[in-house]
């Protein structure tokens, strides 16, 4: 980055809040830009490429998983879920799915899968573009998760029986959504292609001959961009999302497979051939989830297979005695909030946190916050094996100035299910904090992979 000139740099910080890389705040009507790195994450081809196809197997497995749970209603996962999510819990693909990773050396490995509004396509877009067009002007980025997405959702509809070749859709959100920047870029990319596309509320939604309506307009297909727990359940948008495939509402509502509590299952029957078995699980699917996802287990007193393979008669006694080696995280949580990192736990921010999930004045011990956690109900809690993470010194924009430092870095892949084309992307994030999450001050880094950045190297 040393030969860069101040107009590119001035570039890509105007770039950057045209976009606007931001956090909408309903309350006045304005963006908190989001850090952003002037220098990309740069993954190898051949590792992209694997990690893309174990991406795809590991959804499917979870996917799997998640019919196993579903005949089983009264199942401690499920029925953690709000009433309408448990009733909308089948479907048959999703246009978009998201795992987040985090490095374990030079490897990748999934922490969490986001399968119910997955997001972030935009915003990666978003700086991938700035980095582009401020650094290597002239040269266009050739493919767009955005692109992607409205390709999975165009197979979806077509999947469905729609014939229209320009269909209308609406992107379904709450007022006021934070990620409103997003959405407002999805909109205006997928219009510029010919779709007309709508942003619209639940409420603005109807039901009209068996077809759904929006603001007075009918509507060939929906990407849905809201929590079902915010649904009215007596909505005709909430009815819709019940016969996702008849109303074609893409994602359809799938929360249950994205609690935390299903991919430490996954990790629990990965790990065991009869468990593996009964789920109908593929060998490379196990593969897969052996490989790539990082070993959790719900946080339940018994028996447990560890991360080498070896048992134990009692998980909590040996979670216990390990917070060095642990992270614990609420099953349903989102964000930050509900994750503790043992080698960390007796950090103020950390202690904080316990103190206020557990309604107490004093410090907490990592043995006391076990037991607390097991008294909320079995299931509602995972832990998981800590991954080392990585480290990277680069130069970022922060509330107006430049800055230059060592920050944790994580990425995810985007993924789907259901139709032959697959997503190619991803996107990276950035904090000071090992728990990297935007809505709490993380900022995001171009992901490119060795060959976008070599034929851009050829320009310059």
């Amino acid at each position: 980055m040393s030969g860069w000139d101040k107009s590119s740099i001035t570039g890509f910080q105007s770039l950057v809040a045209a976009a606007p890389l931001g956090v909408f705040r309903s309350h006045d009507s304005s963006y908190r830009l989001i850090p952003a790195s002037m220098d990309p994450l740069v993954i190898p081809d051949p590792v992209w490429m694997k990690l893309r196809a174990d991406a795809h197997l590991i959804l499917s497995a979870l996917q799997k998983l998640g019919a196993v749970l579903r005949r089983d209603p009264g199942h401690r996962l499920l029925t953690q879920l709000a009433p309408l999510e448990q009733e909308a819990a089948e479907f048959v693909g999703l246009a978009t799915a998201r795992l987040d990773l985090f490095f374990d050396g030079d490897d990748l490995q999934v922490i969490e899968a986001n399968t119910t509004i997955p997001a972030m396509q935009a915003y990666s877009d978003m700086i991938r573009r700035a980095y582009g067009q401020a650094f290597h002007p002239g040269k266009k980025i050739q493919r767009s998760n955005t692109d992607d997405l409205l390709q999975s959702l165009l197979e979806h509809y077509a999947r469905t029986g729609g014939k229209a070749a320009k269909p209308r859709l609406g992107i379904v959100a709450r007022s006021g959504d934070s990620q409103l920047a997003e959405l407002l870029w999805l909109q205006r990319e997928w219009q510029a292609q010919g779709y007309e596309t709508l942003l619209l509320t639940p409420d603005a939604i109807e039901i009209r001959k068996g077809q759904l309506w929006g603001s007075g307009q009918p509507l060939d297909f929906v990407y849905r961009h809201i929590f079902a727990h915010r649904l009215a359940q007596d909505s005709a948008f909430a009815q819709a999302c019940l016969q996702a495939e008849r109303y074609r509402v893409f994602n359809p509502i799938a929360a249950h497979l994205e609690a935390k509590g299903v991919l430490a299952e996954l990790s629990r029957y990965a790990a065991d051939p009869r468990l593996s078995l009964s789920a109908g699980l593929k060998d490379e699917e196990v593969d897969a989830t052996i490989r790539r996802v990082a070993w959790s287990r719900l946080l339940e007193m018994g028996p447990a297979s560890l991360p080498d393979g070896t048992q134990v008669r009692d998980l909590i006694s040996w979670v216990k005695d390990r917070p060095q080696d642990l992270v614990v995280k609420s099953s349903l949580g989102y964000g930050g909030h509900g994750i503790f990192i043992g080698s960390s736990f007796f950090e103020r921010s950390s202690q904080d946190r316990a103190r206020k999930l557990l309604g107490v004045s004093h410090d907490v011990s990592w043995p006391q916050l076990i037991d607390a956690l097991l008294n909320m109900g079995q299931g509602q809690w995972i832990v998981q094996r800590k991954v080392s993470g990585r480290r990277i010194r680069h130069r970022f924009w922060s509330e107006g100035q430049m800055m230059e430092k060592e920050t944790f870095v994580d990425c995810s892949i985007f993924t789907n299910s259901g139709v032959n084309f697959r997503p190619h992307g991803g996107a990276c994030r950035f904090s000071t904090d090992a728990i990297v999450n935007i809505g709490q001050g993380g900022g995001l880094m171009p992901l490119l992979l060795e060959s976008e950045l070599h034929e851009r190297e050829e320009i310059s």
